[in-house]
């Protein structure tokens, strides 16, 4: 209920619940967008669900470059198929990422 959620809330950001990954901030978008780009949050990883970055956090993955670097590792309760598909999209928008800092104008 609304009220327990009043009674609960901390104003911690540790505590928040995980953001939808297709989720829509209406007017906060572009404040969203840019809390998930400065914190480099898994949220930006094409196709992540949130159980996904649940899984990954709790073994300590919690970072898009983080997630790119950690191609050899296994995740508890996660699809060894499933996490390496998450690795290799996280190394392209790593890459995309670094390609746009030195070419801009690119595609």
């Amino acid at each position: 209920s609304f009220l327990g959620l009043q009674q609960d809330f901390t104003g911690n950001l540790a505590d928040r619940p995980e953001p939808l990954p297709r989720g829509e901030h209406g007017r906060w978008t572009s404040h969203a967008k840019q809390f998930f780009q400065e914190r480099d949050h898994l949220v930006q990883v094409a196709g992540i669900t949130v159980g996904q970055i649940k899984k990954l956090t709790r073994a300590g993955i919690t970072t898009v470059t983080g997630l790119a670097a950690a191609a050899d590792r296994s995740v508890p309760k996660l699809d060894q198929a499933s996490f390496g598909k998450l690795a290799a999209q996280a190394r392209l928008q790593c890459q995309t990422r670094a390609d746009r800092i030195e070419q801009p104008e690119a595609p």
